[in-house]
């Protein structure tokens, strides 16, 4: 791969600059300060993505670039701005491709067009064998021993064999250390055990005292046992004194019911004589008044008329009375209906407002879907009262 041509726009002191180059040997001739640098500086501007920022920017300008074109057609912009940073990738069938947020990296399609890379070697040095600056020596010519050994073990991939003998290096001896550490724990360990020897013996004497322990437990339970047993009994016994107490004192049950009945004959016995009396006494009084009124009726001279009126009259007041106790019953169911009604009036009042109170929430009329407002309010409870009534 060689470079066919380069353009310069605004970058340091080139306004525009266009160079073909030969796919051999290319010299480039001239006075100090003319701008030769300069063109190193814009290849290794888009092929390493250095220098960052604008200082390159020719002055009085705001935009710089840099356009290289390879020998298989592929062009490669490298563009900058206050407001533009990015990479152009123009194809030979002129498709364009746009890079940006890059950072200081570089396009992995661009690096895959350009095939150029630094070498990154010891302490974070990168180096650049394609590009040398102005006054830089022929590439490893002048670099240290130690510069030379890591640049040559990265070229060859040694780097990473060494650096794998160095991981080696460290696993073997991390290892090694580890060994010491677990023979230090074991031989503790062994000389722990020690301590332990004859525990065979010691665990038959401790299952031998468990033995015995849980022999004990099941005594203690057994007395347990016995104890409440005890106490129960002697809660029966003492309940067994009191119910022969009590059946002592029962003995003369049988005499005491005899006598009882005699008892209950002669009460009933009185109360027979007695009532006897009360109606021998009622008689006498009765046939004293039917005496006297006899007496009177015999010393006054029967009105028939008056007699015959005065049952008229009380036959009209049983009816009377008879009409006035309907009256009254009437009266009092008609009152119980009143209040029934008035409670009825109530709970219908009460749900109509829940009713109207939960279509006043919801905002919307039930029937026509319409918005409600006070006046519709009024319209609803008005229909709902009269359908009710």
């Amino acid at each position: 791969m060689y470079i066919k041509k380069i353009v310069l726009r605004n970058f340091q002191s080139h306004s525009y600059t266009s160079i073909e180059l030969s796919p051999k040997i290319n010299i480039f001739l001239g006075k100090g300060n003319r701008g030769k640098s300069a063109i190193i500086r814009a290849l290794k501007w888009v092929f390493f993505n250095e220098p960052q920022g604008t200082g390159f920017i020719k002055k009085g300008e705001t935009f710089a670039s840099c356009s290289v074109t390879l020998d298989n057609d592929y062009t490669i912009i490298r563009e900058r701005s206050d407001k533009i940073n990015r990479y152009v990738l123009i194809s030979p069938d002129n498709k364009r491709v746009e890079y940006s947020n890059f950072g200081r990296e570089i396009p992995s399609d661009i690096k895959k067009i350009l095939k150029i890379e630094t070498l990154p070697i010891e302490n974070g040095t990168k180096l650049t064998p394609q590009i040398k600056d102005q006054m830089e020596t022929v590439y490893l010519i002048d670099e240290t021993p130690s510069t030379l050994h890591s640049t040559l073990l990265t070229i060859s991939g040694g780097q990473t064999v060494d650096e794998a003998i160095k991981s080696l290096s460290l696993d073997l001896e991390r290892l090694n250390r580890r060994e010491k550490d677990l023979k230090k724990d074991i031989e503790e360990k062994e000389n722990n055990l020690k301590n332990y020897e004859g525990v065979d013996e010691k665990k038959s004497e401790i299952l031998k005292i468990k033995e015995e322990i849980d022999k004990l437990k099941r005594l203690e339970d057994k007395k347990n046992k016995l104890t409440k047993i005890k106490v129960n009994y002697d809660e029966l016994r003492k309940q067994s004194e009191e119910v022969n107490l009590y059946f002592s004192k029962l003995k003369n049950i049988d005499e005491i019911d005899d006598e009882s009945s005699n008892l209950i004959d002669k009460k009933l016995k009185y109360i027979k004589l007695k009532s006897i009396m009360d109606e021998l006494t009622n008689n006498q009084n009765e046939l004293k008044k039917s005496y006297n009124n006899l007496k009177l009726y015999e010393e006054n001279e029967i009105n028939y008329e008056r007699v015959e009126e005065i049952l008229s009259l009380r036959e009209r007041y049983v009816k009377l009375k008879n009409i006035y106790f309907q009256y009254q019953k009437i009266k009092k169911e008609l009152e119980n209906e009143v209040k029934e009604r008035e409670n009825c009036e109530n709970d219908i009042n009460k749900y109509i407002n829940g009713y109207i109170n939960l279509i006043v929430e919801n905002g919307v009329c039930p029937v026509c879907y319409r918005e409600i407002d006070d006046k519709e309010k009024e319209n609803i409870e008005s229909n709902i009262k009269k359908m009710w009534r």
